[in-house]
């Protein structure tokens, strides 16, 4: 049900691991209407944040390709706000599947601006993109001028994403933020809330917790990049420091209207994955068995953020450190987990 006077906000992939973190913060002042194909999430996650939240909410079972769908939902709901998580995200994977890839990414958000059209009022979209985008840095840390080069289809995926917002942008009334995401990890464990865990660093955390659980050995992959450890570097942020990026993100764009922006969220530290994991050991006092393979296709050496943009124009700074971000993930295993 629709509640009157309240901004209509519609969230895709609002059950999975970002978008439930989302939905679960957002104002009691909303009417929030997830949207979720259930492809990498569960029902039963809209039922925990119902418990938890204060928004009025609804869910439906669409996919973004389906066109004609996803307009008769925006019309139902008159659809104004948008955050859209929806889409596949694994790099290794966007190499096998390709052409999924882009119909799901980038036919899909192209289908979604489209049903914007029906509604003349001023509408707000912030876009779920991705530090992939940069492909091997030039120099770190990155900001949000450096040229787009990515090195895997997914990278390339949200490059034509974000082409496709700023041209929508300039003839529409509408007001963009890119969110260009590091690695979200951790989970507000309060919430319950962690289901596909770690879907933005292309299963770092989620491949970590199954050997864990497993009792297997870890694999990382390439220890001959020019590090201090000869590991992969990356910029790895707490999931509630990253959600709070989001709705600074809609804070600002309320103020400014008819807007483009791009935003680096990160911590602009970079940590070595060998790094990450000692720290991983050390903070939960467990033994990681590790094994070293070859370097992956798609994976740059080194990337973390200068996020001085959001700092100054969002006034947003990320709070948590990563040992907290380790801490709160195997707690929220050990939780589902029955460890």
């Amino acid at each position: 049900m629709v509640e009157q006077n309240k901004m209509n906000v519609l969230v895709t992939g609002g059950l999975g691991y970002i978008g439930s973190h989302l939905v679960s913060k957002l104002s009691s002042e909303m009417n929030v209407h997830i949207l979720d194909n259930l492809n990498n999430s569960e029902e039963d996650t809209f039922k925990k944040i119902e418990k938890i939240s204060s928004c009025n909410l609804n869910f439906s079972n669409i996919d973004l390709r389906d066109s004609d769908k996803v307009n008769d939902l925006v019309r139902k709901y008159s659809i104004n706000i948008v955050f859209h998580f929806a889409g596949l995200k694994s790099v290794n994977e966007s190499f096998e599947r390709e052409k999924d890839y882009f119909e799901i990414n980038v036919k899909g958000t192209q289908n979604l601006l489209n049903s914007l059209k029906i509604n003349d009022d001023r509408n707000f979209f912030i876009f779920s993109s991705s530090a992939a985008v940069y492909g091997n840095p030039l120099k770190v840390p990155i900001d949000e001028s450096h040229s787009l080069n990515p090195i895997n289809p997914y990278g390339k995926t949200k490059k034509a994403a974000e082409a496709i917002l700023e041209d929508f942008q300039k003839d529409t009334n509408i007001s963009v933020a890119c969110l260009r995401y590091f690695n979200p990890v951790g989970s507000h464990n309060t919430l319950e809330l962690g289901d596909n865990i770690n879907e933005e660093t292309d299963g770092l955390v989620s491949n970590l917790l199954t050997s864990i659980i497993e009792n297997k050995k870890f694999n990382i992959y390439g220890n001959d990049y020019p590090t201090e450890d000869g590991t992969a570097i990356r910029d790895f942020i707490h999931i509630d420091d990253l959600i709070e990026g989001h709705i600074s993100a809609f804070d600002y764009m309320k103020n400014n209207e008819n807007t483009f922006e791009i935003f680096n969220l990160g911590t602009g530290k970079g940590t070595t994955i060998q790094k990450f994991i000692e720290t991983f050991k050390e903070v939960n006092s467990l033994n990681i068995k590790t094994k070293f393979c070859p370097r992956r296709k798609g994976d740059p050496i080194s990337s973390y953020a200068d996020a001085s943009k959001a700092y100054k124009l969002l006034g947003w700074y990320p709070q948590r450190s990563i040992e907290e971000m380790c801490r709160s993930t195997w707690e929220y295993q050990k939780k589902i987990q029955n460890l």
